[in-house]
């Protein structure tokens, strides 16, 4: 067959043969009501061409399969180009500086041009990443309530029992709040200035608490501990009692023993309001 067509190849290519064989025993008869068969030459070159061109878009697939294997496989690696490295570097390096210029001097004093003075990229390398002012801001913020989140991540992927867990969810919220907003220094005005500002980046975050509340209020359902009528509403609840929770928190207004007199209160109400009755 292979001298037939008149091409050699690996044994992968076989099935394409047939494939082609078939093509021409379907084409040439139509041939050959057009031309007779005093074209058999005309055939054959027609054929050959057809052949030729069946396997260039053989090979051409192969290589493009090759190629998608590659980048699939780099994927599953997860590892980034040089180029993506020095590029989430010096993002980095521009969100750290904006975030030490916010806190000390605050976010209206400060401008493009210290940030990007400040951390000796220029301002072009700047504005490559950042639209503006605002977009820095944005970013400063996001980064801090990706760590927030990581945080309360890890306390709800601890082996406790789900009310000691839950209020751990809360005092460890409470407390990364507190800390965020006395080691930014001068974003503390901004933080209660543009509350309405901080609620709409901090959207993901919320609902990335919802579900570990969720979650823990599930795992005390299947284990017997608590009984929730509508857990979604019971989610939203704690919730909010949480973010009300925050300012007076900040403030040191929670009791004046601090979380040492408060928690054991917020534990009591807890386990009142989930409790299973046994």
């Amino acid at each position: 067959m292979t001298r037939l067509l008149g091409c050699g190849g690996p044994t992968r290519t076989g099935d394409l043969q047939v494939m082609s064989l078939a093509s021409y025993q379907l084409l040439h008869p139509a041939i050959s009501e057009y031309k007779g068969k005093e074209y058999d030459r005309d055939d054959q070159i027609i054929w050959e061409l057809f052949c030729f061109l069946v396997h260039v878009g053989y090979f051409f697939l192969l290589f493009s399969h090759n190629i998608k294997v590659l980048f699939l496989r780099n994927e599953q690696k997860k590892v980034p180009l040089y180029s993506d490295m020095a590029s989430t570097k010096t993002r980095d390096l521009l969100v750290g500086v904006a975030r030490s210029l916010f806190a000390k001097d605050g976010f209206e004093s400060t401008t493009m041009n210290d940030i990007a003075v400040a951390s000796g990229k220029g301002r072009r390398t700047l504005y490559t990443y950042f639209k503006n002012k605002e977009e820095i801001y944005y970013a400063v913020i996001t980064d801090e309530l990706l760590r927030m989140s990581q945080r309360l991540k890890d306390v709800a992927a601890k082996k406790t029992d789900p009310e000691d867990k839950l209020v751990q969810i809360i005092y460890t919220h409470l407390s990364l709040i507190k800390d965020a907003v006395h080691r930014n220094g001068n974003l503390r005005a901004e933080f209660f200035r543009n509350i309405w500002l901080v609620e709409r980046f901090r959207r993901e975050f919320d609902q990335t608490e919802r579900d570990l509340i969720t979650r823990v209020l599930t795992q005390g359902i299947r284990l017997g501990v608590f009984e929730v009528a509508d857990i979604r509403l019971s989610v939203d609840i704690i919730h909010y009692c949480i973010k009300g929770l925050e300012v007076p928190y900040i403030y040191g207004r929670l009791g004046q023993g601090g979380p040492a007199q408060s928690r054991p209160i917020v534990q009591r109400i807890l386990h009142r309001a989930l409790a299973k009755n046994l």
